[in-house]
């Protein structure tokens, strides 16, 4: 029985809180040590080469960075659990602290969040579930991939798999079992997240128009050329094409999820994109949100024409949230990124452009409360002998700036100590810590969140912005 008042339940439908989850973990399921110059550094296994010198953007995971992998350096499924099961532990008594000690009091009053509201994110912080997101370079190749699907069920925590799909569209027999098996319900998780990043409208009625050879073919044409990108795209098709079929046979299967980035070779096309995923995909989602480059310490920033273009997808946004379409409701975070723009003006557009891109914008370990996303990964330096485990970055593991705790997580208390300091001191020590970013997982469970995080220069914008398009979460 449905027993949320019409105020929570706008908030919820525009995600200024979830539903489900007080808080999540995302972990790098395929963290792992490379041998580079006589030494083991950390990385992440994946079969995708996805850089900046062949397509949009370079991800942490890219094959041609990540080679020489260790394979006894992956742990193993069961390793993944338990050390997701101790962070999840961890984030309960770090909420009871934050609600217990007045922290989650002090932010309401420091934001001016009026009695309604703060009684509602307490109502939220109070939740039980844990998210948890198998994510990390290409984690359906991970031996015991759907062993941590159906282990994380077991322990109460819903789970997102952040993948690429590739199953779904290879002939190979490994592949095939694979799929059989991810369709047994104990083995699917919650929400299935795939990459919509290098669609060209132009290629939609030929992706569509081809059978799982045809899209296998595809797919490794792509392979061939390095170019991991566009590989994502036809694995994505490959995915949704499944999905359609299932659900059609009356079968289950999770619910379908598209991130989507936004940089200068898709912007112009967006809306036509999205457009067409939910037409032939109508039981999917979209989830859309700029490249970021901070946390590589990159440049490329968009040009001015650009940014108008983004402002424009930005405001677009913003709509579609309030009106109920098949985007995932991040309002707070679209309010943000307007924000940006409203406080330097186009006067400052390339003010604008580098904080869009991460710069500055938002960051985890501004104080208690904005790590309630955490992430369960890898070091620069590989400390250990089997990866992962550690509180630490997926993008920014590999720079010296990033916040990534010294030790694999055996008690919760580590968590509560992480969160509660840990991340400041790590922070504090660095010459260049990260630089921030925009990565909209981390900062979008609650509203809390994002303004903690938030570089206060944009607070006054964005409460502007808040009061005019979200009046009923003042």
């Amino acid at each position: 029985m449905n027993t949320h008042s019409p105020q929570e339940e706008r908030m919820h439908d525009t995600g200024f809180m979830d539903r489900i989850s007080f808080a999540g973990v995302q972990f790098d399921t395929m963290s792992g040590n490379k041998e580079e110059d006589g030494r083991l550094v950390g990385a992440s296994r994946c079969f995708h080469s996805c850089s900046s010198k062949r397509g949009p953007y370079q991800c942490p995971a890219d094959f041609e960075q990540n080679r020489n992998i260790v394979p006894t350096s992956i742990a193993s499924g069961s390793q993944i659990v338990n050390w997701v099961n101790i962070a999840a532990a961890g984030l309960r008594l770090a909420r009871d602290r934050y609600l217990g000690e007045d922290y989650f009091d002090r932010v309401c009053d420091r934001f001016g969040l009026s009695d309604s509201v703060r009684a509602l994110y307490r109502k939220n912080m109070q939740l039980s579930t844990v998210e948890g997101n198998e994510f990390g370079g290409d984690p359906e190749q991970h031996n015991d991939s759907l062993q941590i699907i159906a282990g994380l069920k077991q322990g109460g925590h819903r789970v997102n798999l952040t993948s690429t799909g590739g199953r779904f569209c290879s002939l190979a027999n490994r592949d095939t079992t694979w799929v059989d098996e991810f369709m047994l319900p104990a083995n699917q998780p919650q929400v299935f997240a795939t990459s919509a990043d290098d669609f060209l409208p132009g290629d939609f009625d030929r992706l569509l128009g081809l059978d799982r050879e045809g899209l296998a073919k595809e797919r490794m044409q792509w392979a061939r050329l390095k170019m991991g990108q566009r590989q994502k795209r036809v694995e994505a098709i490959a995915v949704a094409q499944y999905a359609k079929q299932a659900l059609a046979d009356g079968k289950q299967f999770p619910r379908l999820l598209f991130n989507m980035v936004l940089h200068r070779q898709n912007m112009r096309e967006a809306r036509t994109i999205w457009s067409t995923l939910e037409r032939e995909f109508p039981f999917a989602i979209v989830n859309p949100y700029p490249v970021q480059l901070a946390f590589n310490k990159e440049g490329n920033f968009f040009n001015f024409e650009e940014l108008q273009v983004l402002r424009e997808l930005i405001l677009y946004c913003i709509e579609r949230t309030l009106n109920g379409s098949q985007f995932v409701k991040r309002l707070p975070y679209w309010l943000m990124l307007e924000a940006v723009f409203r406080t330097y003006g186009w006067g400052k557009w390339e003010d604008i452009s580098r904080t869009i891109s991460g710069y500055g914008l938002w960051t985890c370990y501004a104080g208690p409360g904005t790590g309630w996303y955490l992430q369960l990964g890898r070091a620069k330096e590989g400390l250990f002998t089997v990866a992962g485990g550690q509180p630490s970055c997926f993008w920014d593991a590999n720079v010296a700036g990033t916040v990534t705790a010294g030790y694999q997580v055996s008690t919760p208390e580590q968590i509560v100590e992480y969160l509660f300091g840990g991340m400041q001191a790590i922070s504090s020590s660095k010459e260049d810590p990260c630089g921030g970013c925009g990565m909209p997982r981390l900062n979008s469970l609650n509203e809390l969140v994002l303004l903690v995080g938030m570089n206060p220069i944009f607070l006054p914008a964005y409460m502007e912005a808040k009061r005019e398009f979200a009046a009923f979460a003042v």
